[in-house]
């Protein structure tokens, strides 16, 4: 991401006191309302890199961030593309709708998403696409899996995830049956390894 993509982010979610964090190679920074984000990990069990108190907003100045993720309520994303439509920033949602109607979102570059990132690792590992497997758990996976030869997509999503998973043709993003289940688990951990291997090499977005 470039200072002026990550300067909109947080002016806006400092407006309003939305929960922001950058993704660095070295962990996820939380820029802006720490203590929330802190907290919606802690419910979670979320596993990968540590959220960690980023709000003295310097991380970005040893390296910029690849990626960024933001908790916005009904509303805030229209009027984020209001100020900062220019910019062109891609917000993919993931997970389901919150009671109160907040969204997560990941948050790349205009272009970029994990479907470009499967390719780049492909090109880079001398495989083609229709060899790629792919597992994915929500709905910023949409792209990776229509993108891979294979794809399995979590029997856990919300329904509207389900929804978006079935959008656009090819082998990728396949329902896989329940009797899968066994399978299911193993390819979700090697997305997960996979996941942390494209953040580590920087061909993630």
């Amino acid at each position: 991401m470039t200072n002026e993509e990550m300067y909109a982010l947080v002016d806006f979610c400092e407006d309003y006191n939305y929960p922001l964090q950058f993704n660095f190679r070295d962990a996820y920074y939380a820029y802006c309302e720490y203590e929330t984000l802190r907290s919606c990990y802690t419910q979670m069990n979320s596993v990968g890199l540590d959220c960690v108190d980023g709000e003295d907003q310097d991380r970005h100045l040893i390296d910029m961030p690849h990626a960024a993720f933001c908790l916005f309520p009904e509303g805030a994303l229209e009027r984020f593309h209001e100020k900062y439509g220019h910019l062109g920033l891609h917000f993919m949602q993931t997970g389901g709708q919150l009671p109160d109607g907040s969204h997560f979102y990941d948050i790349v570059r205009g272009g970029m998403d994990k479907g470009a990132g499967l390719a780049d690792l492909c090109e880079k590992m001398g495989l083609s696409l229709a060899e790629a497997v792919a597992a994915g758990d929500s709905a910023n996976d949409v792209e990776m899996l229509k993108a891979a030869g294979l794809g399995w997509r979590s029997s856990l999503f919300t329904n509207r995830s389900r929804r978006r998973k079935g959008e656009g043709g090819g082998g990728g993003g396949r329902q896989v049956s329940r009797g899968f289940l066994i399978i299911g688990i193993y390819l979700y951990f090697f997305y997960t390894i996979f996941e942390l291997y494209l953040i580590q090499e920087k061909c993630y977005f």
